[in-house]
């Protein structure tokens, strides 16, 4: 599954895996994960707010 919202992966699947470019950057047991990253990205990635509204003016 692939998702962006940490509550949606935690009710949905028990292990995970963040990929950069194509590549598992980190994969873990969800709570650990979410816990402690390990990762920069998955770090920079769970302070991220993403604002779907704000792409409703792109031509879809």
């Amino acid at each position: 599954m692939t998702a962006n919202k940490k509550d949606v992966i935690a009710e949905m699947d028990d292990t995970v895996a963040v990929m950069q470019k194509g590549e598992v950057v980190e994969f873990a047991p969800c709570k650990q994960l979410f816990d402690s990253p390990k990762h920069e990205y998955t770090r920079r990635l769970f302070h991220v707010r993403i604002d779907f509204n704000a792409c409703s003016h792109v031509a879809g």
